[in-house]
């Protein structure tokens, strides 16, 4: 598929920019990837884990995590000043959990840069939501809780 179908196709899934060059590199391992299912266990545990939405806002607004904050999209310069000042205060062992929704996390241009600016900031706990689809299909359809509004 040549790059303008591929922005056509990530814009119709829900992404607002293509995908990064290197969607195909993940810089996170395995250990640092939580599944829906079991994210959704965790938000009942004392404390939960600070879960943070980097994608596009309109999908925060219609339906997201439970607890979730949404500090802009992490694949531009203002989400990603954002979610530093939100993520500055915290302990740097405390557990984080990123996620964006808009399409396969694999692919997406928000999840990366996000997961690389909180590792810079010494994040040493931070994990990547499995979304291989989207928020929706991943998360909603599996009847997981969710915020809306």
């Amino acid at each position: 598929m040549d790059r303008r179908a591929f922005l056509w196709f990530a814009l119709a899934a829900g992404c607002s920019r293509a995908p990064s060059e290197d969607r195909e590199h993940v810089p996170w391992s395995s250990s640092q990837v939580v599944t829906s299912a079991a994210l959704a266990r965790e938000l009942g545990e004392a404390p939960p884990p600070k879960v943070v939405h980097v994608g596009p806002p309109q999908l925060f607004r219609s339906e997201r995590v439970p607890g979730a904050v949404h500090t802009g999209e992490g694949g531009d310069a203002e989400g990603l000043a954002a979610l530093e000042r939100w993520l500055t205060p915290l302990e740097r062992d405390a557990r984080v959990v990123l996620y964006c929704g808009c399409c396969p996390y694999r692919n997406c241009p928000n999840i990366r840069p996000a997961f690389h600016k909180a590792v810079a900031l010494g994040f040493t706990r931070v994990r990547v939501l499995d979304l291989p689809t989207r928020f929706k299909e991943d998360w909603t359809a599996h009847g997981l809780p969710v915020e809306r509004g």
